[in-house]
C-alpha cells in the first residue's frame, strides 16, 4: 500500500513538472502576436500590386502573420476565434473589424503572395543589375586578365541566376521587364547574360586553376602527411627557408629539409619588426608547435631560421 502511494505521488510530480515544462503561451499574447503583423497587412488590402520600396517588409509581416496564425492554431485556438484588425477605410479615417484567425491567415497568405512577387522581383532586378557590367569586362578582356576580376564575375553572375529563378519560382513571369543600368530586358534575357557570365568567366577561372595547379603539383608529387597538408592548406603560396635563412627552391628541397620557415617585416611601427615562424619535422611528420621569434629590423638574421 505504501509503495502504491509513493509510487502515485511520483506520477503527479511528473505530470506536474510535465505541465510546468510545457506551460502553454497564454490566448490573449497569441492573439497580440497575430494582431500587429495582421494590421500592418491590412492597410494594403485594397492594392492590386506592391510598390518595390513596401515589397520587402510588407512579405515578411505577411509571413510573420501567417505564423502567428498557425501557432495559436497549435495551442487549441480555434479558427474562428475572431481579432480586431484596423482597416483603412473612406479618407483615410482608420476602422477595426473583426476577423477570425482563418480569414486572417488568408489576408496575410494573398498579400505574401502579391508581396513576395515584388519582393523577388526586386532582389532580380539588382542582381541582373549587377552582372550586366560584367559582359563588357568580358569583352575588352579585363575579366582574362585579372583573375580576381574572373572570379567576381563569376559569383556575381551565379547569384544573378539564383534571384532570377527563385523570383520565377514565386510567380514572377520570365517576360517581366527590368531595367539594368541603361538597358531594358527580361528576366529570361536577364538570365541568358548570367548563364553566359558565369561560363565565359568560370572558364578564365578554371583555366587560371589548371595553370596553378600544374605550378604545384610537383611538389604535391613528393610530399604527402603534415608537409603535404600545410602545403596546401598554408604554404604553397609562400617562400619557404631551410635552416640557417636558406631558400628552399625546388620539391626536392621542400621534401628533404626538416625545418620550414616563412618570414615577414612589420612597418606600422617607428621601427621596423622581423618575424620568423618555422614548423619543424622529422620526415613527413610535424614535431612539437610552430615556433615564432621576433626582433627589431628590416630583415631577420640567419639564426632566427632555426
Amino acid at each position: 500500500m505504501f509503495k502504491r502511494i509513493i509510487t502515485t505521488m511520483l506520477l503527479c510530480l511528473c505530470v506536474f513538472a510535465q505541465r510546468a515544462a510545457t506551460q502553454q503561451v497564454p490566448v490573449s499574447v497569441l492573439l497580440e502576436n497575430v494582431r500587429e503583423p495582421a494590421n500592418y497587412v491590412a492597410e494594403f488590402v485594397k492594392d492590386t500590386e506592391i510598390r518595390p520600396s513596401y515589397a520587402d517588409e510588407l512579405f515578411k509581416r505577411a509571413k510573420r502573420g501567417i505564423e502567428a496564425v498557425n501557432q495559436a492554431l497549435a495551442a487549441g485556438v480555434p479558427g474562428s476565434r475572431t481579432v480586431n484588425i484596423t482597416f483603412e477605410g473612406e479618407h483615410y479615417k482608420k476602422i477595426e473589424k473583426p476577423m477570425t484567425l482563418a480569414e486572417i491567415k488568408m489576408m496575410c497568405e494573398r498579400i505574401a503572395a502579391l508581396a513576395g512577387k515584388a519582393y523577388y522581383l526586386g532582389t532580380a532586378d539588382q542582381a541582373i543589375t549587377n552582372a550586366s557590367v560584367w559582359p563588357g569586362y568580358i569583352a575588352d578582356g579585363t575579366v582574362e586578365r585579372e583573375e580576381v576580376q574572373a572570379r567576381t564575375a563569376v559569383d556575381s553572375a551565379k547569384q544573378c541566376i539564383a534571384a532570377i529563378d527563385e523570383a520565377l519560382a514565386n510567380g514572377v513571369p520570365d517576360s517581366t521587364v527590368i531595367k539594368a543600368i541603361d538597358k531594358k530586358m527580361s528576366l529570361a534575357e536577364g538570365r541568358e547574360m548570367c548563364v553566359y557570365v558565369r561560363d565565359a568567366a568560370g572558364k578564365v577561372v578554371g583555366k587560371n586553376q589548371a595553370a596553378e595547379d600544374a605550378t604545384y603539383e610537383p611538389f604535391r608529387k613528393l610530399l604527402s602527411g603534415d608537409k603535404l597538408r600545410l602545403y596546401n592548406e598554408r604554404l604553397k603560396s609562400y617562400k619557404l627557408y631551410g635552416a640557417g635563412g636558406k631558400v628552399l627552391r625546388t620539391p626536392e628541397d621542400y621534401r628533404d629539409s626538416p625545418l620550414w620557415c616563412t618570414t615577414g617585416v612589420d612597418r606600422d611601427g617607428i621601427v621596423p619588426v622581423w618575424s620568423v615562424d618555422c614548423w619543424h619535422f622529422k620526415g613527413m611528420v610535424m614535431v612539437g608547435s610552430v615556433t615564432t621569434r621576433t626582433g627589431e629590423g628590416d630583415e631577420a638574421p640567419s639564426s632566427a631560421f632555426r
